[in-house]
């Protein structure tokens, strides 16, 4: 939805899919993080999290986790450089051509 399916209009026990990016900073540490998600209403205040019994569980709603790893920053040299234009070169003969 792209967020742009506002809650006023779903309906009560609708399933609403809406994809997110995540985007990590380098400068995280490694490591497991739990991702969490909360809602907010038109005034900024949380909406609670409820079970199917109607009964207020919490703000928030765990996602699962999240595993990040440390950048790897590669040099990349002039032999490797001219591996990937031959390796590009062959694949666009192998391509078909517009008709």
């Amino acid at each position: 939805m792209g967020g742009w399916l506002p809650t006023t209009s779903w309906r009560v026990g609708e399933s609403v899919r809406d994809s997110h990016g995540l985007l990590i900073p380098e400068n995280v540490p490694a490591g497991e993080y739990r991702l969490i998600a909360g809602l907010y209403d038109a005034e900024g205040d949380r909406l609670p999290v409820r079970d199917a019994r109607g009964q207020v569980v919490g703000g928030n709603l765990s996602l699962g986790t999240v595993q990040v790893i440390a950048p790897c920053y590669c040099e990349i040299t002039q032999d490797a450089t001219e591996r990937l234009k031959y390796e590009e070169a062959a694949t666009d003969e192998l391509a078909p051509e517009d008709e």
